[in-house]
Formats: C-alpha cells, sequence, structure tokens
C-alpha cells in the first residue's frame, strides 16, 4: 500500500493542489523518506513471499533469508541517505532487533541447518561460511 502511495506521487500532490482544499500535505523530504522506507521494506516482502511458498520447500531458504535480512539492514544503516533521516534511522533498527529477537539464533535449529546444509542451490553458500 506504502509502495502504491509513491509510486502515485505526482497524482496525488496535483489532486490535492485541485482541491484548494485545508487538506495536509507531505513535503519533499517527507516523500523521499517514504521512497527510503519502501526500499527498505521491499527485502522484507520479498522474504515473506519467498518463505510462504507452496510450490517448493522452505526450511531449507529460513537461514538464508534470515542472514540476508540481517546483511541488508546492516548495509542500509551504513547508507547516507539512511543516516541523514533519524525516523528511517530508527526504523531500520528496530526492524533488525526484532529480527535478531526473533530469528537470532534460527542458525543453531538443526532441522533448519541440516535442510541448508543438503539443500544443493545453497552449497556455495555453505563453502564460503565455512572457510
Amino acid at each position: 500500500m506504502l509502495e502504491r502511495f509513491v509510486e502515485l506521487e505526482s497524482c496525488i500532490r496535483t489532486t490535492v493542489a485541485l482541491l484548494d482544499a485545508d487538506l495536509p500535505h507531505l513535503t519533499a523530504g517527507e516523500w523521499k523518506t517514504l521512497q527510503l522506507l519502501c526500499k527498505a521494506l521491499k527485502p522484507f516482502e520479498d522474504a515473506t513471499t519467498m518463505a510462504s511458498g507452496e510450490n517448493y520447500a522452505t526450511a531449507s531458504l529460513i537461514i538464508i533469508i534470515v542472514n540476508g535480512l540481517n546483511d541488508v539492514c546492516s548495509k542500509l544503516l551504513n547508507s547516507t541517505d539512511i543516516l541523514q533521516d533519524n525516523m528511517l534511522k530508527n526504523t531500520i533498527e528496530k526492524l533488525q532487533q526484532s529480527l535478531l529477537n526473533r530469528l537470532g539464533d534460527v542458525e543453531n535449529n538443526n532441522i533448519l541447518a541440516k535442510a541448508t546444509f543438503l539443500d544443493p542451490r545453497f552449497k556455495d553458500n555453505l563453502k564460503k561460511t565455512t572457510k
């Protein structure tokens, strides 16, 4: 929903201007923040879609997804665009902390670790982490 709102930015701005009503409007900085927020949330949407697959086994994906989301959060927190916006920085920090609180020890789950180890799609990833 937020992504669609950002896509329709020009239409929304035009409509609010034409209505000539006393409606609250977003500043250019707030639109930029929304765009960056969509960019930050996109990997979480993709991960949710991937982990919710019905046509393929998903247990082997969980460790890879959690590590990937953690890496994405770390990279976003080092991004200059994110560092300039305290609200966005706090949001990403909370997302990362929540991810660690809920799924931080997922690598210690024997079933998920074995499923990931046995999945041929991730053999190269496992070789890199064991070196």
